[in-house]
């Protein structure tokens, strides 16, 4: 079985981050094979000026299962050709001057060596033109990863930075390196593994005929702009009742959506008039399917905090929910949403930005 580390980590250093098209975290110290990561590809300049509305990304081999995260006003899609993934990201565009982070997961392959450095060469395209960080030399190096030897257990897990702080482009700061933070942003003990709540520990919260469950939200990475959230909806009543929005102080916004296949790829698209829950019916909010969409956050989503939403149905009217969060892949089932990735042909996932 699989096991999973998060790396949660900003680069090292502003300039870094300004000057390059750049990954975080830049190293990962007790990442082993068959882990699933946690990076984001930073973008703080476009192309001579030039606003940027395309970042491809070429995985290296041994890195598999990519699930990028959505990005407001940007498509995602993962293609496949052969032995080679891409993640693509097109939209925006993101100003010359503006920084933004596209994250994603992968998976490292059991035969992958602990201590490879992993080159994601990367292409950023602003219009007609194109810049190719690739290669390890010269003005434009590719995004590297560099795995290293060390104990996942004793929380020696780092990104480039080991400062406390790291700037994400926009004058924003945010705590970076792997020391646990209270709610008062004061650094916390991490001589004892951080706490990871349960999905299935949430309590179940009855509504009128309507019972609420096993929700959770997911971990983000600091400065990435949305979430996901999750639950169990169970109808005991003997009438329809509807899920028809959702809000929380933690999103500008937030949106229920659906993911599904057309044809050969997986399309993300919000439902503007909710979900149907039929008497007896059981809704499940899960990750690769409905799913609850948080946009234009306010800030990180914190692993071991509480998220704070409200459900508003259209028979038993709202309901606030305090939703445990977990890693940035809780709830992940084998290749998740990216079921259609297949190895022996051409297959794609997308997500339609707002």
């Amino acid at each position: 079985m699989k096991t999973r580390l998060s790396l949660i980590a900003l680069m090292a250093s502003a300039s870094i981050a300004q000057a390059h098209v750049s990954i975080a975290p830049t190293h990962a110290t007790g990442a082993a094979p068959a882990q699933t990561l946690q990076l984001g590809l930073s973008v703080g300049h476009g192309c001579d000026g030039a606003a940027t509305d395309r970042i491809e990304t070429r995985l290296p081999q041994g890195v598999h299962d990519p699930m990028p995260a959505a990005v407001a006003g940007w498509t995602a899609t993962v293609t496949q050709d052969g032995d080679t993934r891409r993640v693509i990201w097109t939209g925006g565009p993101l100003d010359a001057h503006a920084h933004a982070t596209f994250a994603f997961d992968v998976t490292l392959a059991a035969d992958l060596a602990p201590d490879a450095a992993l080159r994601f060469d990367t292409r950023q395209t602003c219009g007609a033109q194109t810049i190719d960080w690739a290669g390890g030399d010269g003005d434009h190096p590719a995004p590297v990863l560099q795995l290293a030897q060390g104990s996942a257990a004793s929380g020696n897990t780092h990104g480039a930075s080991d400062h406390g702080h790291a700037n994400m482009g926009q004058g924003e700061h945010a705590h970076a390196d792997m020391q646990g933070h209270d709610k008062s942003g004061h650094a916390t003990d991490m001589a004892a593994e951080p706490k990871t709540p349960d999905p299935m520990a949430m309590a179940p919260v009855q509504h009128g005929d309507l019972t609420l469950s096993s929700g959770f939200a997911r971990a983000t990475l600091p400065n990435a702009p949305v979430a996901g959230a999750f639950l169990t909806i169970t109808n005991g009543g003997d009438v329809t009742d509807r899920l028809i929005s959702v809000e929380t102080p933690a999103a500008a916004r937030a949106e229920i959506h659906e993911m599904a296949m057309q044809g050969d790829v997986m399309v993300m698209r919000p439902l503007a008039e909710g979900i149907a829950i039929a008497p007896g019916a059981v809704l499940q909010l899960a990750p690769g399917g409905y799913h609850l969409m948080l946009m234009d956050l306010a800030g990180p989503l914190i692993q071991g905090e509480m998220l704070d939403i409200t459900l508003n149905f259209e028979r038993a009217g709202p309901v606030a929910l305090s939703l445990p969060i977990g890693a940035p892949n809780a709830g992940t089932m084998a290749h998740d949403h990216m079921a259609p990735m297949h190895d022996n042909g051409h297959a794609t996932a997308q997500h339609e930005g707002h």
